[in-house]
């Protein structure tokens, strides 16, 4: 879910090349970010890597999930779970949206339905 919001917060700010459905985004910045929550109930991971057309969340050196942006709405982005292949898996969509920038901090808010988690990105 962090990285999903990494890769929002990167895209509001810096411009994607495509924010259309069934296209690759491409994104303008990649990098490791480090991940803190003021939430009650954080997520579980800690790292966020942005490549050129995904984003991954780790918890420690472990690969959790990797995510896409689907398109742009008035909250911000919509996104979704990446499945290799042809994998027949439910994919939940949810909103990531920017709402600061300061210097390399990042601080998005990601809505996943009735849960609304505050995350500060930090690059590193």
């Amino acid at each position: 879910m962090k990285a999903m919001f990494l890769f929002l917060i990167f895209s509001v700010f810096f411009g994607v090349s495509s924010m259309h459905a069934q296209e690759n985004v491409v994104f303008p910045i990649t990098g490791t970010f480090l991940v803190s929550s003021t939430s009650v109930n954080p997520s579980e991971f800690d790292k966020v890597v942005v490549e050129k057309t995904s984003y991954s969340i780790y918890k420690g050196t472990t690969l959790l999930r990797t995510y896409k942006i689907v398109s742009k709405n008035s909250e911000g982005f919509l996104v979704e779970q990446f499945f290799a292949g042809n994998e027949k898996k439910d994919k939940p969509r949810f909103t990531v949206s920017l709402d600061k920038v300061d210097k390399n901090n990042y601080y998005i808010t990601v809505f996943r339905g009735n849960r609304v988690e505050k995350i500060k990105l930090t690059k590193s």
